[in-house]
């Protein structure tokens, strides 16, 4: 996986929390002025409007300002408030689900592509995994004959079945069709996100005990994001700084997932011996960000991704920067390295050099 994938995740987050920093801006418009304006909504009419403004006018000498946006904006304000409250729960519950939705999916088929990419013959997948990807296939191209889909639209069912018959012909050139893991259901609580990877070999049953708390919280985002697509009766309108309790919990369980994938990538990568065994560090600092290595006839240069393995669990790290001796260098392939690394590596782990 690309860390550019988990990098636009975590960009759509932060949009959204963007887009709440603004709500709360305008919000502070009305707080701040309240001892000016006091408005009700029983006396809100063009003279009071007109009186308020030619005042607020002459406090602040612009006389210019009059039956200009002030004005607009003042009478909007204090005659939309409670359908602008409901207005932005909706748009913010639909926006973080519909976050959730495309991001799956998106890793789903780039997990798929890598695969590809990274195992040399479709016979070096597990049967399981093959069969899965037969059946999907078929089941994708009988969802495009039916155009009852239109995320499918734009696929070519005969490309879905000329790589099909190419990965049993040439499992040497095999390519696997990402599309037809995408997952259908438009309800992906967890229990769906689960079933959405299964046919991947990615088992997501274990973050049920570490991240159970997330888990309940994402299950009442898609909750809520249902009763408002269905045009149920919404009962409990959040308030804008109840949301981020949302956004943390979906940053927290996109990232568990994310690095799941991650794993099961370099697994592959052990698989097809496409790896080089570099060290196992002993001297860690900088909260075993910077690690010390003895390297032998492996070049190693900044940017490198590195594979780390303990007790089975795997994770992969980038090289920051690479120090020998006294002195910063952009590469080397023999000796006493410290290396800067983008996260931590715990003690007793061994390190390996990714060759693709």
């Amino acid at each position: 996986m690309q860390n550019s994938s988990l990098e636009n995740f975590k960009q759509d987050i932060n949009n959204i929390r963007e887009y709440i920093q603004y709500i709360n801006l305008i919000n502070k418009v009305e707080e701040n002025n309240r001892s000016i304006f006091k408005l009700k909504k029983e006396n809100l009419n063009s003279t009071f409007l007109e009186t308020l403004v030619n005042k607020v006018c002459k406090k602040h000498n612009k006389e210019n300002i009059k039956n200009t946006s002030l004005k607009n904006f003042i009478e909007h304000l204090h005659s939309f408030n409670r359908e602008k409250k409901e207005f932005e729960y909706k748009a913010i519950i639909i926006s973080l689900y519909g976050i959730l939705e495309n991001t799956i999916s998106k890793w789903i088929q780039e997990h798929i592509k890598n695969v590809s990419l990274i195992v040399c013959n479709y016979d070096n997948l597990e049967d399981k995994f093959k069969i899965e990807h037969f059946n999907l296939s078929i089941k994708l191209i009988s969802l495009i004959t039916e155009k009852r889909h239109s995320k499918f639209d734009n696929i070519d069912k005969e490309n879905i079945l000329q790589k099909l018959n190419q990965s049993i012909i040439s499992p040497n050139k095999f390519e696997l069709n990402s599309e037809a893991y995408i997952p259908l259901s438009g309800n992906l609580k967890h229990t769906k996100v689960v079933e959405a990877f299964k046919p991947l070999n990615i088992d997501l049953n274990s973050l049920t005990n570490i991240l159970h708390r997330e888990i309940i919280k994402i299950d009442d985002l898609v909750g809520r994001r249902n009763d408002i697509a269905h045009g149920g009766q919404i009962d409990n309108i959040l308030g804008i700084s109840e949301f981020e309790d949302f956004i943390s919990t979906l940053q927290i369980y996109m990232i568990n997932i994310f690095d799941i994938i991650v794993e099961q990538e370099i697994k592959y990568h052990f698989q097809e011996e496409k790896i080089i065994y570099i060290d196992e560090p002993k001297e860690f600092y900088q909260s075993n960000t910077v690690c010390i290595i003895n390297v032998k006839n492996i070049e190693l240069k900044i940017g490198d991704i590195l594979f780390v393995k303990k007790n089975n669990k795997y994770s992969e790290v980038t090289i920051l920067n690479i120090q020998q001796g006294d002195k910063s260098i952009e590469s080397a392939n023999n000796g006493e390295l410290g290396l800067k690394l983008d996260s931590s590596v715990k003690k007793n782990s061994k390190i390996w050099k990714k060759l693709i």
